[in-house]
């Protein structure tokens, strides 16, 4: 297992989680939300049991939700940054956001694209 870690750009929302496997590839929703913010997400899911959130003032995670509000987007209140959701169909799984992970380059792995405009 490898761990992956990473955070927002100010430092105050971090997060890590192991994954069996070497991330190669990554995931863009097409739904309105997902398509303005452009993120390259996990393409697995992780339980929330293996999923570990740090923050450095709880006051500064937001939270967006839209729709039926089963997802939940969060944010770093001081920079912006959204580091992970928790999913719609998996509820309280999370999928992190891959740009966020210094160890990834982001712009030399491949990316499939969810269908979330037609949930």
């Amino acid at each position: 297992m490898k761990t992956y870690s990473g955070n927002c750009h100010c430092g105050n929302v971090s997060f890590s989680f192991e994954h069996s496997e070497e991330i190669t590839a990554g995931l863009r929703c097409n739904c309105s939300f997902c398509k303005r913010r452009g993120a390259l997400m996990t393409n697995f899911v992780i339980p929330p049991d293996a999923f570990h959130i740090e923050l450095k003032n709880p006051d500064n995670l937001g939270l967006y939700e839209f729709g039926d509000k089963v997802g939940h987007h969060f944010f770093c209140k001081v920079c912006g940054i959204y580091p992970f959701h928790q999913t719609v169909r998996m509820p309280d799984h999370y999928r992190a956001n891959l740009g966020c992970i210094d160890e990834i380059d982001t712009d030399n792995i491949d990316a499939a694209v969810f269908d979330g405009k037609d949930l």
